[in-house]
């Protein structure tokens, strides 16, 4: 769908490139435009490299944070230890693809694909 497309691709092509004239090779529409057709991979001119982004990616995946509660507390509680767990998954991905999930499957479009969720957990770990 071009509605999940990042803003900077919608807005891409506001008028005729520089060299672009009417000997031009098929890439252009009867108005000038290059073509980003999402449909038929094989009007996107599969040897050049207009259209290739760097993939590249960095992501923080999983932190994990234990707390052992001190041994003096925990003994006025009756118990023989406590313990607190923080984690987040999937906390920042770094990327230069604006609007775009690096590490999902990429076609040329994005089909409506939520990003990876970011999860929060927070664990009492309790021994009797």
């Amino acid at each position: 769908s071009v509605s999940t497309l990042h803003s900077d691709l919608l807005k891409a092509w506001n008028g005729v490139p520089a060299g672009i004239t009417e000997s031009s090779l098929n890439r252009i529409d009867p108005n000038g435009i290059p073509v980003v057709d999402f449909e038929r991979s094989s009007r996107n001119n599969a040897t050049s490299t207009r259209f290739l982004l760097d993939g590249s990616y960095f992501v923080i995946k999983n932190i994990a944070l234990n707390y052992a509660i001190p041994h003096s507390l925990v003994k006025r509680l009756d118990l023989s230890d406590v313990g607190l767990t923080f984690s987040v998954e999937n906390l920042a991905t770094f990327t230069s693809l604006k609007g775009m999930n690096p590490q999902q499957s990429f076609a040329g479009t994005s089909d409506n694909v939520l990003v990876t969720a970011r999860v929060f957990s927070l664990g009492v770990n309790i021994k009797l």
